[in-house]
């Protein structure tokens, strides 16, 4: 019984079949071995697809019975990693947008404020923590604006629209100056991207 459900799988796989007489596979009365042609089912062709469906069915079963940290490792190791990041265009009553410049920040150092989001953090929280923890303001409300990526640095920045008020007080060796900014007297230096976000923010959004 076992040789003949190994010979049957064989034969499934690799495309060909015997017909089997009597469990002997000869003719009972000539002794001769008996072939019947190939038909469509029977062609290499099918066992190789057949190969190809155990060989993904024997991948999932393999899958799904890894422990979860292993396949959570497995997702990492075979997909692009990026750092995310959450950024806030913070505005006042009077429509002017705040600003941070960061010590290490390249380029003038000006910019939005936000930084990386930690471990288990929503975005939202990661963004109000950043705020508390840089300049001492609690923010009164905030929304979701746009979710932008860099190719180069491998990062997605999740940006928020948000009000508050209040002086804006560096709290952390990383800010050297913070401000709040009109549309028309932001500083130089300051990214053209960001400046294109700023300028979006206070002609629609922050009409709304």
């Amino acid at each position: 019984m076992i040789v003949k459900t190994a010979f049957g799988l064989w034969s499934l796989i690799f495309g060909f079949k015997r017909d089997v007489i009597g469990g002997s596979g000869v003719d009972s009365s000539s002794n001769t071995e008996i072939q019947k042609p190939k038909t469509k089912d029977q062609r290499p062709i099918f066992g190789m697809l057949s190969f190809g469906t155990m060989l993904r069915d024997l991948a999932e079963t393999v899958w799904r019975s890894a422990p979860r940290f292993l396949r959570r490792w497995g997702v990492r190791l075979t997909n692009t990693r990026f750092t995310v990041t959450a950024a806030g265009i913070i505005s006042d009553s009077e429509d002017r947008v705040l600003l941070l410049k960061h010590r290490f920040r390249s380029g003038s150092g000006w910019g939005i404020p936000g930084g990386f989001i930690e471990a288990d953090e929503q975005p939202e929280e990661g963004l109000r923590r950043e705020l508390q923890e840089e300049i001492g303001l609690e923010l009164q409300t905030l929304r979701l604006y746009k979710v932008r990526s860099f190719k180069g640095a491998r990062q997605i920045e999740i940006i928020f629209y948000g009000r508050t008020h209040g002086t804006a007080t560096p709290q952390s060796q990383e800010i050297k100056k913070a401000g709040w900014f009109t549309l028309d007297s932001l500083p130089e230096g300051l990214p053209s991207d960001q400046r294109n976000l700023i300028k979006d923010v206070l002609q629609s959004w922050s009409k709304t």
